[in-house]
């Protein structure tokens, strides 16, 4: 009887779990934004998952931005503090974005709201994004319309 070999897992690197948790942050966060439209916009976009590697010790500026989310220099990076998502929008989305947002503030560090904006363009990219404890940096990514 020939000799049975076990098939063995490949052991993940640092960074692939730092992928692999960044992922699965932001699918998670993108299932509770579901049906939640972008509250910066003046039209209806909605919200799609995002992750991408991020070295744990970089900081969170327009330059590692920049890099990570892949922004050309023809654009201006505007990145602030995540402050209350969906306030003003009325029940029920008010309580949803109240939802989403103390889910990123349990899974994430440093949340951040940011905008990759160019002269002439109206379709401008947004996202809210934070650390996940393992590393990279997840969250959604949306457009919004500025006219």
């Amino acid at each position: 009887m020939p000799a049975k070999h076990s098939r063995a897992r490949k052991k993940a690197t640092s960074q692939n779990r730092s992928r692999s948790m960044a992922e699965k942050v932001a699918k998670a966060l993108a299932v509770l934004a579901s049906d939640l439209p972008n509250p910066f916009d003046e039209s209806t976009d909605y919200f799609r998952p995002f992750n991408v590697p991020f070295d744990v010790d970089s900081p969170i500026n327009e330059a590692t931005l920049r890099n990570a989310l892949k922004i050309g220099v023809r654009y201006e990076i505007d990145i602030s503090d995540l402050d209350t998502l969906g306030e003003g929008w009325g029940e029920p989305e008010e309580s949803y974005f109240k939802v989403l947002q103390s889910a990123m503030n349990a899974t994430l560090r440093e949340t951040k709201l940011v905008f990759a904006r160019a002269p002439g363009v109206v379709r401008v990219r947004t996202w809210i994004l934070g650390r996940p404890a393992a590393g990279g940096l997840a969250g959604l990514r949306t457009e919004t319309t500025e006219t």
